[in-house]
């Protein structure tokens, strides 16, 4: 084990060899439990997605843009035009003006750029949510 290998003992009467910052005691089931009592929870890196997961939330929130954009055409003089290319929708107003939605699958982020910024948005275990402000 790494951790054995790089911690040693100073002198006589230190802590345990694994004790350094860089080795990470494992909680006991019993001092899991007691954290659990105490309303503690733990989480590393907070709600993990997977890849699959992603990419069927991701393609129902493109679908659910084409879809309105068709639905706000249909029920007004609005001129959009939604063009679709794999992970990415292109949204072009009657004015010339473009908005695109596109996916950043390594990161699991849905990316839009407008002329008034680029946003950056999470799924957060109920809705998109800007990784930047919220």
């Amino acid at each position: 084990m790494l951790c054995d290998k790089l911690a040693r003992p100073a002198a006589s009467g230190s802590v345990g060899k694994n004790s350094v910052p860089f080795c990470p005691q494992a909680h006991s089931s019993s001092a899991a439990a007691a954290h659990n009592r105490m309303g503690l929870k733990f989480s590393i890196m907070g709600i993990v997605m997977t890849d699959s997961e992603f990419l069927d939330r991701a393609e129902r929130l493109l679908a659910a843009i084409e879809a309105n954009c068709d639905r706000i055409n249909d029920a007004s003089d609005a001129d959009i035009d939604n063009q679709r290319v794999g992970g990415m929708v292109t949204l072009v107003f009657s004015n010339g003006s473009q908005i695109i939605v596109n996916l950043q699958k390594p990161l699991h982020e849905v990316w839009m750029a407008a002329k008034s910024g680029g946003y950056h948005y999470k799924f957060d275990s109920a809705q998109w949510t800007d990784s930047k402000g919220g």
